[in-house]
């Protein structure tokens, strides 16, 4: 699983439970037309865990590394009715079946709000209504490293038989 894939869980979670637009926070494009729409980030990764689970080695001297990480991923819903969306979508991530759903589809497990506010007229001098919501969220990331293979080992023109 990739960084991408966590906000793509995020994503799904807002666009087929709440039925609002959602967008990644950092893309170069205009803000949707269609309100109320949700803007995703990823702010901090942090790695949970002292090691990383190591895949065995192929024959090309390939691994998966497996570790345990954790995400604060907020979640800004901006446009009319944003507090009830938030709210609500509060209420989905509590639901027992869009939490497996989440781990099975995108490997993302959501371990707690962390803040969630009413932001309406606080950051804008034209109104608008605008909630946001900060998610403690987990996921394993897996990476692909080459290790190299050592195909033998020569101490004084011989060769050291593997182990």
């Amino acid at each position: 699983m990739s960084i991408s894939n966590l906000q793509d869980a995020f994503i799904w979670l807002i666009g087929s439970k709440l039925k609002i637009t959602p967008i990644n926070a950092d893309q170069y494009k205009m803000r949707p037309e269609r309100y109320p729409y949700a803007a995703v980030r990823i702010d901090s990764i942090t790695k949970t865990g002292s090691f990383d689970r190591l895949g065995p080695t192929d024959d090309t001297g390939n691994r998966t590394v497996i570790s345990d990480r954790q995400a604060t991923v907020s979640i800004d819903i901006i446009g009319e009715g944003s507090l009830e969306k938030a709210l609500e979508l509060m209420t989905h991530t509590d639901t027992p079946t869009v939490l497996k759903d989440l781990w099975d589809y995108f490997t993302v497990s959501i371990l707690g709000v962390l803040n969630y506010q009413n932001l309406t007229n606080v950051l804008e001098t034209e109104p608008e209504e605008r909630a946001i919501i900060e998610y403690l969220a987990g996921f394993v990331y897996t990476i692909g490293e080459n290790t190299g293979f050592i195909k033998h080992v020569e101490l004084n023109d011989d060769v050291i038989p593997p182990l």
